[in-house]
């Protein structure tokens, strides 16, 4: 039978599979033997050889010498196959590789690199090949490799104003996602108090604004798959700044006969000091002041000296989306000497005054 090496010159190399003796009569023709049937094996030829001699396909007479009957057998080839599937799924992720192989040779293989996927232990596999049934469709002869999809990591980051504390949050703050087969869950926004969300950012300076169908709902960015269908690995930023509030002054109080008596107010807060002016009963506004600040509004009673302030200091945290509003009271004194009109400094010249009605 052959063996699955060659010698020196790539001949194949045989190996005794069985033996017989039998006596035969000298002089007598016609000795052969009948093919055995071995699994795996073909049989190829018989030769005769009578004392070592050179052999001969023709059956010589029977000598003295003995004579030796070689039949010879080749292995049979199967196929085989190597399968590159996902684990869990058994899906298949590439077109499998056919071959052949001897019975009993060994094959070995290696995992192939698949786009978007990563080979599971182990990547290197040998297979003896069996017999199978078939001769051109591989049944036992099957090497797999198993892959698991590659994933990629989406990162949500919130950025606030400088030296900002607690201007908001987004949730989650990351999440992993396979190439192929995942969909982004997104990210969903949480101004702080005082603050509010302006919207999402694919830089940490916040310049370059996310835009794209499908990529906001509400303000929960949903990150896409690009043109080849894959997610990639990003960082997206959620900016939020400070959340404004309108203040306004209500003033009243004021006799008809002073309709041009003004009335000022002075407003602390964040750090900053405002003067507004009032001419007469009526109210100003002041916008785009700090949500969630607190704020302290003082009336400059030794202007409108001819009115009494009912009302002091008051202060009020700015709240967004409502009506901040103070209000003020005053009584007129009784009339003085010369009207009620004597002198009062007069200071117009250095306020920082927001105009009113």
């Amino acid at each position: 039978t052959e063996n699955l090496e060659t010698d020196a010159s790539g001949n194949p190399t045989w190996t005794e599979y069985a033996s017989s003796q039998i006596v035969g009569n000298v002089g007598m023709t016609n000795y052969s033997a009948a093919p055995m049937s071995i699994s795996g094996f073909s049989y190829q030829k018989i030769e005769y050889v009578v004392n070592g001699g050179t052999p001969s396909t023709t059956a010589p007479a029977l000598t003295t010498d003995g004579l030796e009957i070689n039949l010879y057998y080749t292995r049979k080839s199967y196929p085989y196959q190597v399968r590159y599937l996902e684990q869990g799924s058994g899906k298949q992720l590439a077109d499998p590789k056919n071959g052949a192989g001897k019975y009993g040779q060994v094959i070995s293989e290696s995992a192939i690199d698949i786009a978007n996927y990563t080979a599971v232990d182990p990547t290197s596999q040998t297979l003896n090949i069996r017999i199978e049934e078939s001769q051109t469709e591989a049944k036992l002869n099957i090497i797999t490799f198993y892959y698991t999809e590659n994933t990629v990591s989406i990162n949500y980051v919130p950025v606030g104003p400088v030296g900002a504390a607690n201007f908001g949050t987004v949730t989650p703050t990351s999440e992993t996602v396979k190439i192929k087969s995942g969909t982004a869950a997104g990210s969903e926004p949480t101004p702080g108090t005082g603050f509010k969300f302006v919207g999402w950012y694919k830089d940490s300076a916040c310049t370059l604004p996310v835009e794209g169908e499908g990529w906001l709902v509400g303000t929960t960015i949903k990150p896409q798959k690009d043109a080849n269908g894959n997610n990639t690995a990003a960082t997206y930023y959620a900016k939020f700044e400070y959340d404004v509030a309108d203040l306004t002054i209500t003033k009243s109080g004021c006799n008809a006969a002073d309709e041009n008596q003004c009335f000022i107010f002075t407003i602390t807060g964040d750090g900053t000091t405002r003067t507004v002016v009032i001419q007469g009963n009526g109210s100003v506004t002041i916008q785009g002041l700090k949500a969630g600040t607190t704020y302290t509004v003082t009336e400059d009673s030794g202007w409108s000296w001819r009115y009494e302030d009912a009302s002091g200091a008051q202060t009020v945290t700015l709240q967004p989306g409502v009506v901040n509003n103070v209000a003020y009271t005053n009584q007129r004194n009784n009339p003085k000497w010369l009207g009620g009109d004597a002198y009062s400094r007069n200071i117009f010249g250095t306020l920082d005054t927001v105009s009113g009605n």
